[in-house]
């Protein structure tokens, strides 16, 4: 703007026409005004994606991989009162209850079949997130033990109905890396959120 205004009075003793010299300094002020504005539009508009996609990720952390750690959580607390193995943990423990139907449903006490039960309740509401929340899932496709443990589940559910161990083609086993894999989506949107 100083310069407009030295360039005015150079042009002005220079004998140009005030008329010009006003000109000049209007069409050199938009121009400055259009550029300013162009820019905090930029920056607006950068600010508003930003926003938007911090809003997802949170979304996708309490929506989505948050109830899943917690269900896995609570299931995996169910699966080892379901073993009755000293320590026991999922996929260090050789023990999987689609072998077990048949023994769990045939006891005298009802303590394990209730389990069983809840963490088939448990599975139920997993599915239900995996499936109906499939458009906050941190990665796409999503991991392969995501599918797994929609099989699993499916298959769990129909061999415990039917009373029977799960073999050949329903034969489907809990896919152990899907705790790791719902941990590293919270992880990782959990760094993203912090950015």
């Amino acid at each position: 703007m100083i310069a407009l205004l030295s360039m005015a009075q150079q042009a002005q003793s220079a004998g140009v026409n005030g008329a010009v010299i006003a000109a000049i300094i209007v069409a050199g002020a938009s121009l400055v005004t259009t550029s300013f504005s162009w820019f905090s539009s930029r920056q607006a508009q950068k600010a508003v994606r930003t926003h938007r996609a911090q809003d997802y990720r949170i979304r996708q952390q309490n929506e989505l991989y948050g109830p899943l750690y917690m269900w896995r959580l609570l299931s995996r607390r169910l699966w080892e009162q379901l073993t009755e193995i000293p320590n026991a943990q999922p996929g260090v423990t050789p023990w999987k209850l689609i072998d077990h139907i048949e023994e769990i449903k045939s006891e005298a006490d009802g303590r394990r079949r209730l389990v069983v039960e809840e963490i088939l309740k448990i599975n139920a509401e997993l599915t239900d997130l995996i499936v109906g929340k499939a458009g906050l899932l941190y990665e796409l496709p999503p991991p392969e033990s995501f599918e797994k443990f929609l099989e699993h589940s499916r298959m769990l559910r129909i061999n415990w109905d039917q009373g029977t161990n799960a073999t050949g083609i329903s034969y489907r086993p809990f896919p152990g890396e899907i705790d790791q894999d719902i941990l590293h989506a919270l992880e990782g949107l959990r760094r993203d959120i912090q950015q």
